[in-house]
């Protein structure tokens, strides 16, 4: 059988041929009922499920799921919009520039196509037709991306998609109204066999965890405020809790992975809270919590809990480098010596701190009125690099790497600068 390229469209296109009307759950416990205007409560679906619209009623619509069938109103329903975009053409690039078989590469989507661009060579070295997208999010093995596309109809429609660069395969996960939910964040499991998409319905949190390879919701939570993986494992928390959900031990129904005792790694204590939330971050095997009076290390394999040097978050790949600010200025301190770095550190700093690039430091300085981007290599001899044509990086390699998007004369370039050997191009997107 011949295999198909799908765009985001085509792709629906050859989906609604089968299904003419697909749609995505977009309530919370939404109820499939015996009859159009109630009756008997068949089935409770979750936001994230994707159902098959069999007909209209007056309230609601007949739909199928999975094997089962009844009314859901259409309220709680997004169905995917049945017509070409509306939206104007955009181009963008990824957050990452990634490392694969010698190569540096940055995903690059233009003119309706997704790129996969070396950025040595500057060759394209894969392309696929998919169209109206606003964003893309790498997986950590850089094979998938989660694609965010739209669609404007009465207000915006994010319809998400899983890419896969190395079979051309593009697997569809849903249709979200903008008006009813906020994107939040997206993050997908160390093999990449799971996304989890975090939502906001209003001011309640929602996270939505889907399967890669056949786009179905597979669980879900409404309590956690935060989530990041550990391996394929999510850990979750909210003011009061943290768990954890093993996805190894999945089952086939859609899992509700809200917070049990049974889960339980270790309840919140009064002082992880800060600003009426708890900041946390996975930095190897440890979860590192921003406490009111520094970082507390929660170790994730035998949960024991020890303090660090660190006062916040910010903190370079070595874990040598801690960014935070007080009352009294900003600071960049080395903890290994427990001293501050004196061109980033105080009231008016020299250096303003941008971030940590691996173990690099991105910062900006004033030079005769005109701020300039730099790089400081860590360790290294050598000078402190001067940008050339980067000034708000979009893309990061972990060995310093960055590039951007631009605009020059109502075209879009993609800026590419290497500091490591001071090289940078110019790439004129065109007709590519």
């Amino acid at each position: 059988m011949k295999r198909i390229l799908i765009s985001f469209i085509s792709l629906f296109i050859a989906v609604t041929a089968l299904y003419p009307r697909i749609a995505t759950v977009n309530d919370f416990n939404a109820k499939l009922t015996s009859e159009d205007n109630g009756g008997d409560t068949v089935e409770v679906l979750q936001l994230g499920a994707k159902i098959n619209i069999i007909r209209e009623g007056n309230i609601s619509y007949l739909v199928s799921y999975e094997r089962t069938r009844g009314w859901i109103k259409k309220s709680s329903v997004v169905q995917y919009p049945q017509r070409f975009s509306n939206v104007d053409k955009m181009s963008g690039i990824s957050s990452k520039i990634y490392f694969e078989n010698g190569n540096y590469y940055l995903p690059v989507f233009h003119n309706e196509r997704l790129h996969k661009l070396n950025v040595d060579t500057l060759e394209i070295e894969a392309s696929q037709r998919i169209d109206n997208i606003v964003s893309i999010y790498p997986s950590p093995n850089n094979e998938v991306f989660l694609i965010n596309g739209v669609f404007n109809e009465e207000g915006i429609i994010h319809n998400f998609a899983i890419y896969n660069f190395i079979n051309g395969r593009t697997t569809f996960l849903g249709s979200f109204a903008e008006d009813k939910l906020i994107l939040e964040k997206v993050s997908f499991s160390a093999d990449a066999s799971h996304v989890a998409i975090r939502f906001r319905k209003g001011q309640a949190p929602y996270l939505a965890v889907f399967s890669v390879d056949n786009g179905k919701l597979v669980a879900f939570d409404k309590q956690s405020d935060t989530s990041a993986w550990y391996n394929n494992s999510l850990i979750m928390n909210n003011n009061s809790h943290f768990w954890k959900y093993d996805f190894k031990t999945l089952s086939d129904a859609v899992t509700d992975i809200s917070y049990t005792k049974e889960r339980e790694i270790l309840p919140v204590r009064r002082d992880w809270v800060v600003g009426n939330t708890v900041e946390s971050e996975i930095f190897g095997s440890e979860l590192y919590i921003n406490a009111q009076r520094g970082v507390v290390a929660l170790n994730l394999d035998n949960l024991q809990i020890s303090s660090t040097p660190f006062q916040s978050l910010n903190i370079d790949v070595s874990r040598t480098l801690n960014f935070y600010t007080t009352s009294r200025g900003s600071f960049l301190r080395n903890v290994l010596d427990n001293t501050n770095l004196r061109n980033y550190s105080g009231a008016n700093p020299r250096n303003r701190f941008v971030r940590f690039v691996g173990n690099n430091i991105l910062y900006r300085r004033t030079i005769d009125k005109i701020e300039t981007l730099f790089m400081e290599f860590t360790g290294q001899d050598k000078e402190d690099y001067k940008f050339k044509t980067i000034e708000e990086p979009s893309a990061y390699s972990e060995n310093g790497i960055l590039a951007e998007i631009a605009e020059e004369r109502d075209k879009k370039i993609i800026l590419i600068e290497n500091p490591n050997i001071g090289k940078f191009n110019i790439i004129p997107l065109g007709d590519r």
